[in-house]
């Protein structure tokens, strides 16, 4: 991703927004904050955050939901918890 930062940053011009949709993940029952991750990285990049939108996951097409034991996506009948319950929507400003 701090690839894809670096050419956004160099193709997008002074004052320009970018959008990135993410969320949050888990692993090994360790909550990863993707979206303060990617701030921080775009933030060290040049650009300042403009605005998150946080949202309940709308799409019925990504799966939702994890096994809990194996950390795998599955049906939501097999499921113990939900995989992405909220998207952060992060609107960053070139500066």
């Amino acid at each position: 991703m701090q690839e894809c930062f670096q050419e956004m940053h160099r193709i997008v011009r002074r004052g320009g927004r970018i959008c990135i949709v993410i969320g949050d993940t888990e692993l090994r029952r360790v909550r990863i904050q993707n979206a303060n991750v990617f701030v921080e990285t775009m933030k060290e990049l040049g650009f300042r955050m403009h605005k998150i939108i946080k949202r309940p996951v709308p799409s019925k097409i990504l799966p939702l939901t994890r096994d809990e034991r194996t950390g795998r996506f599955c049906a939501t009948v097999r499921a113990d918890r939900l995989a992405y319950p909220i998207e952060h929507i992060l609107i960053m400003v070139k500066v």
